[in-house]
């Protein structure tokens, strides 16, 4: 790819890929703007929209991407169909796309246990299962902790609230 440009949601994952990658980086905000749109066209011919997610991109977006940038290839990773729903106007499908790719390996997850139960939240979602039984499997699938105790470098905790993180990295630091 020559001339690519990463596109995210906010300039801290934009500069993320952009060092990770080496390409040029912007925000889905310039390039729905009209001020942008003739340098984006000028200085690239891929465009790369990372972490594209139908709460933040509608089918009604999509269209205007397609036809704005008629003469770049667009690429469109994110994990459609397992985030919240469109906040206004109808959610983005894979209508018009030329190839689709669904991904099955997960790279994110390096505790098998955690990757396993996020694979079922998955299938549930796929499958339609209701929030509430979702909720109560998640609940269900972790040990709460009102302490810090019994702490292992190797476990994952996973916080409610920035307090009780900053809690857990004020004790244990880096592990």
């Amino acid at each position: 790819m020559i001339r690519a440009l990463n596109i995210a949601p906010s300039w801290t994952l934009a500069r993320v890929k952009q060092l990770e990658y080496g390409t040029n980086a912007s925000v889905l905000a310039r390039t729905e703007h009209i001020n942008y749109m003739a340098d984006i066209l000028k200085f690239n011919n891929v465009l790369i929209f990372d972490e594209v997610k139908v709460s933040q991109y509608t089918e009604f977006q999509k269209q205007q991407l397609f036809e704005t940038y008629s003469t770049c290839k667009l690429i469109f990773c994110g994990d459609i169909g397992f985030q919240l729903p469109a906040i206004t106007g109808n959610a983005m499908t894979h209508h018009g796309f030329d190839n689709f790719v669904g991904l099955k390996q997960n790279f994110r997850f390096t505790c098998d246990k955690h990757a396993a139960i996020c694979n079922s939240v998955r299938e549930m979602i796929s499958s339609k299962v209701d929030r509430k039984r979702i909720n109560d499997y998640i609940v269900a699938s972790y040990k709460n902790v009102t302490e810090i105790t019994d702490y292992k470098p190797h476990d994952i905790v996973i916080c409610s609230k920035h307090e009780i993180c900053k809690q857990w990295d004020e004790k244990f630091g880096d592990n």
